[in-house]
Parts: C-alpha cells; structure tokens; sequence
C-alpha cells in the first residue's frame, strides 16, 4: 500500500514572510528573490527565455553569451521598473532573440518606439513596427 504525502499549508520560514508554503520551506516569492541574489544574469535569462517562449519568438541564445553581453553593457545593476531603468530590445522583430539582434534601450524609450499619445486630440496610437516611425501618427 502506497501512502500518499499530505502536502500541510505552513508558513515561510523567512523572517517577516507570512506566506503560505505548501510542503516546503520557504513562499515561492521567498525562493525567487533567494536564486536573484544568487546569480541575478541567470535569473535574467531565464526570465527573457521564458517570455519569448510564453510570446512564440525564436531565442536562441545561450547563457554564456547573455552573461559575456551582460558585462560588456552593464545591463544587470541598472534593470529595473522605472522609465529610466534598462530593458533589451530586438533590433528587427523577425529574426527574434539572437546575440547579434539585441540592445539595451531605457524602458521608456522602448515604450516610444510603439506608441504615441496626442494630448491636444486625447487620442492613441500604435505603431507596428519600429521601421514604420514617422512623424505623423497612425489612427485607428
């Protein structure tokens, strides 16, 4: 007779984390910030792996390659969430994530390139790709 494990709901064992755990030690959030801190280029990585994965977009990079292109453009202490914060971008959208097709670019710039707002008119506008920029904007 196989004796199935009950999976008990506790709390993490971080200090000042009041998350559920379920069978473990540590929240999920607790074990994600762990492996950041541990080594932030491979968490990066796998982050933008998985993205162009969920979003159907060829990545054929590997992780020597994103750690060599990391500290040649110092992208990891200046990531982030604010408009000023690095982000990688692809130069041409076909191809995908390859070594050679990407740059960092401040996240609020990346915004730019694909949408435009006229406050006069309060009316938005998308762009479908960044070789089609152009002064005058595209309504739908």
């Amino acid at each position: 007779m196989e004796v199935k494990k009950n999976i008990t709901k506790g709390v993490c064992a971080t200090k000042f984390c009041k998350n559920k755990t379920y069978g473990r030690k540590h929240c999920s959030t607790c074990r994600c910030k762990k492996t950041r801190q541990a080594d932030p280029v491979k968490y990066a990585y796998q982050s933008l792996r998985n993205n162009a994965k969920r979003r159907n977009i060829l990545f054929t990079i590997t992780l020597e390659q994103f750690r060599e292109w990391c500290s040649k453009v110092i992208y990891i202490g200046f990531s982030g969430r604010r408009s000023t914060s690095f982000t990688i971008d692809r130069r041409h959208n076909d191809i995908g994530y390859h070594i050679d097709n990407i740059e960092v670019m401040e996240k609020g710039e990346n915004v730019k390139k694909f949408f435009y707002y006229d406050y006069r008119t309060r009316q938005t506008s998308f762009m479908v790709h960044k070789e089609q920029q152009s002064t005058e904007p595209d309504y739908f």
